[in-house]
């Protein structure tokens, strides 16, 4: 399975870049439930986070998501790596808050 590029951003936690597998399964794992994609200014990124992260009583992360979330690059329907330049704007976004 084809690996992409992601920023992670956990609960209380310092958000990163890393590769996960670009699988279902995977992608769950990290936010802990089923996937709930919201769109950004963007058309190229999604902030992906959990479905019932407020019904579950997940803590809040620092955009006021419950529980961590993750930001991807996204062509048509499908997830995508993000490219060097967005992970690094991203990251530095999301580390100001």
């Amino acid at each position: 399975m084809e690996k992409i590029k992601v920023v992670i951003v956990p609960v209380e936690e310092e958000a990163y870049i890393t590769e996960v597998e670009n699988n279902l399964e995977e992608l769950k794992k990290i936010v802990d439930g089923y996937l709930e994609t919201i769109p950004t200014e963007t058309d190229d990124v999604l902030v992906v986070c959990n479905e019932e992260g407020m019904i579950h009583n997940l803590p809040q992360n620092v955009l006021g998501i419950y529980g961590t979330f993750f930001i991807v690059g996204i062509e048509g329907s499908e997830f995508v790596s993000l490219n060097k330049y967005q992970a690094e704007t991203v990251l530095e976004y999301v580390k100001k808050i």
